[in-house]
């Protein structure tokens, strides 16, 4: 096929009308591009998860309402586990912002954390699966995260379990370039460097905690097996922006020889070697835009915050604590003074005020994981006990 030649005015030379049409398009494509980053998009919808024990059974079904705010590069999420309480989490496109709200507890200090990066490693399974769904654009755009997600069912600061594998990803073509497909499969290299993956926790960590660390995961986890599996069932475009509407994850769980002999010894049960952990069924049941991008969370009450972004793991430092009326978005000589003072003197952490004046020291006796634990196993035990209520009215 042989183009038709015509001349534009004001342009020296000769182009193709096939040409201006590939500019044309590339143009358009370019200009939704530049919409979709400027475009807020704010999704509510629900997540349901079905527990199961080793043998396949359901045992217990969770159902949680969240609501996520996209654009400009940054994103905020709510997760609902009831009226009383929630999860808010967001990213400013450098750390994440991550506190729990109590509203009838505002005689205390939320407890909340900020992180160095865009993924949300103290968050609960029912804020790290809409965050895979909506929020995972910017975690993605490092090749080495990309391949190496950690298994959202399980608990990324504490489990090494929950980086034994590499991950494949599919992502959508369209901005905000959300995953389409996510599979999880064991490697050689994940399993090796578990035990010591940077996101497990130094500080605060149980005797449970480190005797799984001590396990010899190479010899008792087997190389390219499948223990997840997540994909979007249906997606939508709104404003140059690709979203799901509905999606699923499924996440198994792992039987090492030496377990399933000692299983079937015990109880006379012969299991596989990986089985269905959770299935989790995520629905967008409403999707809003504005103009404005997501702001950082807001739990309208003092914040009790464990900062990561000064820690030193050499030193044996993860942490320093201070409270606040509102987030510091960058590292000053504030937080630079109370990791040097933690160094210095690391099992005498004091807590700190900041102000809208500065920094004002509050003596304390209660570091802040004493204040942050209690509430994180009151609020796992809520969770299990609505999950138990809520399976014995569905038998």
């Amino acid at each position: 096929m042989v183009e038709k030649a015509c001349t534009v005015q004001g342009v020296s030379g000769r182009v193709t009308a096939g040409y201006v049409l590939r500019m044309a398009i590339a143009l358009h494509g370019f200009l939704m591009h530049v919409s979709a980053i400027g475009q807020t998009c704010t999704v509510t919808g629900e997540l349901e998860a079905i527990y199961h024990d080793r043998a396949g059974k359901p045992v217990g079904r969770q159902t949680t309402k969240f609501t996520v705010s996209v654009g400009s590069g940054r994103w905020l999420l709510k997760s609902e586990y009831d009226p009383e309480w929630f999860w808010l989490v967001g990213c400013d496109g450098v750390n994440t912002y991550s506190v729990l709200v109590d509203p009838k507890a505002r005689h205390l200090p939320a407890p909340a954390t900020v992180f160095p990066g865009a993924f949300p490693r103290a968050a609960f399974d029912t804020v790290s699966v809409p965050w895979l769904a909506y929020c995972s654009f910017g975690f993605l755009e490092n090749p080495t995260n990309r391949n190496r997600i950690p298994l959202l069912w399980l608990q990324p600061q504490l489990d090494p379990l929950a980086h034994v594998c590499s991950t494949t990803v599919k992502q959508f073509r369209e901005p905000p370039y959300l995953p389409e497909e996510v599979e999880w499969r064991t490697s050689a290299d994940a399993i090796a460097s578990a035990a010591s993956n940077p996101m497990l926790r130094i500080e605060g960590a149980s005797p449970e905690e480190l005797a799984r660390r001590q396990i010899d995961y190479k010899t008792a986890i087997a190389t390219n097996k499948v223990l997840g599996k997540y994909r979007v069932l249906a997606s939508t475009n709104v404003s140059g922006q690709t979203l799901p509407l509905t999606f699923e994850l499924e996440g198994y769980g792992y039987l090492s020889p030496d377990q399933r002999e000692r299983i079937l010894s015990a109880v006379g049960m012969s299991l596989p070697e990986t089985f269905l952990n959770v299935r989790y069924l995520g629905r967008a049941l409403a999707i809003s835009h504005v103009p404005e991008p997501p702001t950082l969370p807001d739990p309208s009450m003092p914040l009790s915050v464990s900062d990561y972004r000064l820690a030193c793991r050499e030193d044996g430092i993860e942490y320093v604590s201070y409270q606040a009326r509102r987030w510091k978005e960058k590292v000053d000589e504030d937080l630079v003074r109370l990791s040097e003072q933690k160094r210095r003197s690391p099992s005498k952490q004091s807590s700190q005020y900041i102000g809208s004046s500065g920094m004002q020291s509050i003596s304390r006796g209660v570091i802040f994981m004493v204040l942050l634990m209690p509430l994180l196993v009151w609020a796992a035990r809520r969770i299990r006990k609505k999950a138990r209520k809520h399976n014995s009215h569905g038998s």
